[in-house]
């Protein structure tokens, strides 16, 4: 229900509020700008207070300020409701997802659930675009009404969910967190990981966001359509994450990474070069392989970065990166794509990727992480 549900609608959010693609666009980075500040908080009173109640606090909010959007009278209120929304936003969730998952499983059962994570979420995010571009096209608003199903879901969080309760001694002192957290943490492989997941989000969601625009113009596509588009997308990324341990046991991770990001640049270089709409669907499918691979990848290694009492800080400034990419992504591909058209811009961007991402991870040798296994990004 992240921003899924809302991209194929985008195109109707245009013609409703009489604004810009490029204002249109905003809805994706003013919903991913507050984590970067709020991740971090969450993170640390995450480890201090409990990840239950945390969870449930942002479920609760993020339900309230997306369903209220539906309401909105002005596009100004529909970007401050966005704005609040963002605050517990889908990748802070994610966050403590990961982190649960951290502090329950170890080793290749720790990979296999971070994969059924990551493939769940891409079911769920494959479904909403069809969902969100059938509702749209009865209205604008209909979309964020099922945002407010968060909150139920909140609500079962709160009854239902067994927590471990750490002891005084456990939990690291609020003065000196921020100190202990950095000497726990590996320097090289952490800032390698979290620029992986950068890039990563910025390409997904520059993509997503650009995709609507590119298909409504150059194929005359609806918005349902377009949701239908992404949908299938996004079950191909669901599909392959969920063989994220598999995948783990029969190829080193730095082979993993360097062959999803080529499907990336694979992906992006077709866009550019083939015409119609059924090579168009086949080339987004190819997109969600290197997604499937290369997300459960990264964020199963960032979990296991630091121990369990720095688990939630760790991955909150996973949280952190991957809103920069979701922030930065729909500016940069939409700003872009109108100045030089989309196709170019795909072009353009598969040789970067491959000029520059595949070549940094080829000539860096990926280390280990002492002492503990599979924390860096290679084998």
């Amino acid at each position: 229900m992240d921003v899924p549900l809302v991209s194929p609608g985008l195109g109707e959010i245009e013609r409703a509020f009489g604004i810009s693609g490029t204002q249109a666009g905003l809805l994706v980075t003013v919903y991913a700008l507050p984590a970067l500040l709020v991740a971090p908080l969450v993170g640390m009173y995450a480890d201090r207070l409990g990840r239950k109640r945390l969870l449930t606090a942002c479920l609760v909010v993020f339900g309230t300020a997306g369903a209220a959007i539906s309401v909105a009278p002005s596009f100004e209120v529909v970007l401050a409701l966005r704005l609040v929304q963002g605050c517990a936003s889908g990748p802070i969730l994610l966050s403590l997802a990961t982190t649960l998952a951290g502090d329950t499983f170890v080793d290749r059962r720790h990979d296999t659930v971070i994969g059924a994570t990551m493939a769940t979420i891409s079911l769920g995010a494959a479904i909403y675009p069809a969902i969100g571009g059938y509702l749209s096209a009865i209205a604008w608003n209909l979309p964020f009404v099922l945002y407010g199903l968060a909150v139920v879901v909140a609500v079962f969080v709160s009854v239902g969910f067994d927590e471990p309760v750490a002891t005084a001694e456990e939990k690291p002192r609020a003065r000196v967190y921020v100190r202990e957290a950095a000497r726990a943490v590996p320097t090289v492989p952490a800032v390698r990981l979290y620029g992986l997941v950068f890039l990563t989000y910025l390409l997904v969601f520059g993509l997503y966001t650009a995709l609507p625009f590119y298909l409504e113009r150059a194929y005359g596509l609806g918005a349902a359509q377009i949701g239908l588009m992404t949908m299938g997308m996004l079950l191909v990324s669901a599909t392959v994450s969920m063989g994220s341990g598999l995948l783990s046991a029969w190829a080193p991770d730095r082979s993993l990474l360097v062959g999803g990001v080529l499907a990336y640049a694979s992906a992006l270089a077709l866009l550019a070069l083939t015409p119609g709409v059924v090579a168009t669907f086949c080339t987004l499918g190819l997109f969600g392989v290197g997604s499937g691979v290369i997300t459960p990848r990264l964020l199963s290694s960032i979990s296991t970065l630091a121990p369990d009492e720095f688990r939630a800080g760790v991955t909150s400034i996973q949280t952190v990166t991957i809103s920069a990419g979701q922030a930065a992504g729909p500016v940069l591909f939409i700003g872009l794509g109108s100045w030089l058209g989309y196709q170019r811009l795909f072009g353009a961007t598969a040789v970067v990727l491959v000029a520059t991402t595949v070549g940094s991870l080829i000539v860096y040798e990926f280390q280990r992480v002492p002492s503990r296994e599979r924390l860096s990004v290679g084998k």
